[in-house]
């Protein structure tokens, strides 16, 4: 599977004050990342950031765009996604872009049974929940936690230690 050269990091969710700010919900794991990310690219057209900084108690990014200098010019903005280039979007060591992962088939660790395909990932609260959709077209919800997902090959797949009952015929008996 070929990766894209961009990255959805933002949804515009508003403006902010009269200068040309924009309220951005970020995308990334953490609004941090966002704040650092040198220009975005909305409907492909490119975007330096002038400034940004982290608000509403860590959930939301405020950025200004240079070019973008009243609240006219920044209501073109609203409802949109930005994206960043690949490059631009730093992160850690071991860590996967959600968009690579999707489409990745989940693969029993010791097995090799493969349970469905990865359909989306969610954070809800403070852990990912991945969405597998089975072969029967139901779909799972697992925790990404260690005890459960033990590694992610963006070629190969996404092994577990399934959590007993929830894939069809895995232990059917169990209450």
């Amino acid at each position: 599977m070929e990766k894209s050269n961009f990255l959805e990091v933002a949804k515009i969710l508003n403006t902010h004050g009269v200068a040309g700010e924009l309220k951005l919900e970020s995308r990334c794991d953490s609004p941090e990342i966002l704040k650092k990310i040198p220009s975005l690219y909305i409907g492909g057209e490119e975007y330096k950031v002038e400034r940004a900084r982290v608000a509403g108690g860590g959930r939301f990014v405020l950025a200004k765009f240079q070019g973008v200098d009243d609240l006219d010019a920044a209501m073109k903005f609203k409802g949109k996604v930005a994206s960043a280039k690949r490059n631009d979007v730093k992160k850690k060591d071991g860590a996967h872009f959600i968009c690579d992962m999707i489409g990745l088939d989940v693969i029993d660790a010791d097995s090799g049974k493969v349970y469905g395909t990865l359909v989306d990932v969610q954070r809800p609260a403070l852990q990912e929940i991945y969405y597998i959709k089975t072969a029967a077209g139901d779909t799972v919800l697992m925790p990404n936690v260690p005890e459960y997902v033990k590694e992610i090959d963006e070629e190969k797949g996404v092994f577990i230690t399934p959590i007993k009952g929830f894939f069809d015929g895995d232990d059917e008996d169990e209450v």
